[in-house]
């Protein structure tokens, strides 16, 4: 309530929230209110939950694969798993080696459109700049 633009009926307000007695309570007031408000129940504890020991046990199971494929693949597969393996190693190096000219070549690029950016905006400037300058000059 604003003090300083009391009308009427704000006193009027004030008047019986101050004067009027306090009707009692019913008896069960408690109880309704409690009806009334409803608390979620608190989850239990788990260490964990079914979903992160299924992960676990696929993620172990694959892990357990990946060593045992070396001893359950017939003799004759073993020199073409070594070519696979060489090769996959060839790729990684070739990659790891053109890694640093790839970001290069990237960041040229970048540095391109920052650029022209960069000059679309001075020239931008420049002409409002000069613009400026020729409406100082016409009022003289």
């Amino acid at each position: 309530m604003d003090r300083l633009n009391t009308t009427l009926w704000d006193e009027y307000m004030e008047d019986a929230l101050r004067n009027e007695p306090l009707s009692a309570l019913p008896v069960d007031f408690s109880m309704l209110v409690l009806q009334q408000i409803s608390m979620e129940e608190k989850p239990r504890f788990r260490l964990i939950s079914w979903l992160d020991l299924l992960i676990s046990l696929v993620v172990a199971f694959a892990i357990g694969i990946v060593f045992l494929i070396p001893f359950l693949l017939p003799e004759q597969l073993s020199p073409w798993m070594q070519w696979v393996l060489q090769w996959g190693g060839y790729l990684l190096t070739k990659a790891v080696f053109n890694l640093p000219g790839i970001f290069l070549s990237f960041g040229v690029v970048l540095f391109a459109i920052g650029a022209l950016i960069a000059g679309v905006k001075g020239m931008q400037g420049l002409m409002r700049h000069a613009q400026e300058k020729r409406n100082l000059f016409s009022l003289l």
